[in-house]
């Protein structure tokens, strides 16, 4: 939200990829987790993010992970939203096997999909084939594959460097570790990690700006906050609500 691989193989080595990524995935089927998204002080709309069953491509299992972004019908009068994302993560790399993309904001519209085959090292469009690496990632997959991150193991500063896979080209997508900070959110009061994706054009998430990611200080890092600079203006997606977590949630104060 591609790039969670067979590490030895895929874009880190075995030595990094064991020191920094969690042996126990944060997320599991189950998971579900909304957003109240605000646009300055005005109550926007809502996001859900869930993974609701397995399923299996070609043999791989996968986590289908679903994502909805919709503006309420207020702000739809100012600038209405529809957008709705799928992807599979392969469940042991934590690498997208196919993601689809369905945009409507204001009279943006655009719908896209992907079939990745990180083995052979190629994607499959409707208008061609194209070179991947072997741990691409796509734009919903990446956020998963931030989650499985063990921010304890890096300095502040540090750069994670992942490839992502979107409209027919494959770009660099990197995530640099800011820090960490507490922050109080409908859902309660969490320690946070903070991070800054750098990310490319896709949909509502289009940056102009800072995106920042705050994600909880602890083994199930659930997003907590989102703040980015989209291209209405300054959002933030603050939880507002989760369940079907793959475990404790120790950061909550």
């Amino acid at each position: 939200m591609k790039h969670y691989l067979l590490f030895a193989l895929f874009f880190w080595n075995s030595i990094f990829y064991s020191s920094t990524i969690a042996q126990q995935l944060p997320f599991g089927v189950g998971e579900k987790i909304t957003f109240e998204i605000k646009y300055g002080f005005i109550n926007a709309g809502s996001a859900v993010l869930s993974i609701p069953s397995y399923y299996y491509i070609d043999g791989n299992e996968t986590f289908q992970v679903l994502f909805t972004v919709r503006s309420n019908s207020a702000f739809d009068l100012i600038f209405k939203v529809r957008d709705s994302y799928q992807t599979f993560i392969d469940s042991k790399g934590i690498f997208s096997r196919k993601f689809d993309q369905n945009i409507s904001e204001g009279k943006f519209k655009r719908s896209y999909s992907a079939d990745l085959y990180p083995e052979e090292g190629y994607a499959r469009t409707l208008t061609g084939e194209y070179k991947i690496d072997p741990n691409t990632q796509d734009i919903l997959s990446a956020f998963f594959y931030i989650r499985s991150i063990k921010f304890e193991n890096l300095k502040i500063g540090s750069r994670i460097k992942l490839k992502n896979f979107y409209r027919d080209k494959l770009h660099s997508l990197d995530v640099i570790y800011t820090g960490k900070q507490q922050i109080q959110v409908d859902a309660g009061k969490f320690d946070c990690v903070v991070v800054e994706p750098v990310i490319i054009a896709g949909g509502l998430f289009r940056s102009e700006g800072r995106v920042l990611l705050y994600l909880t200080d602890d083994e199930r890092r659930l997003p907590v906050r989102v703040e980015t600079k989209i291209v209405i203006g300054s959002v933030v997606a603050d939880l507002t609500s989760y369940s079907g977590l793959n475990g404790e949630l120790k950061s909550k104060r």
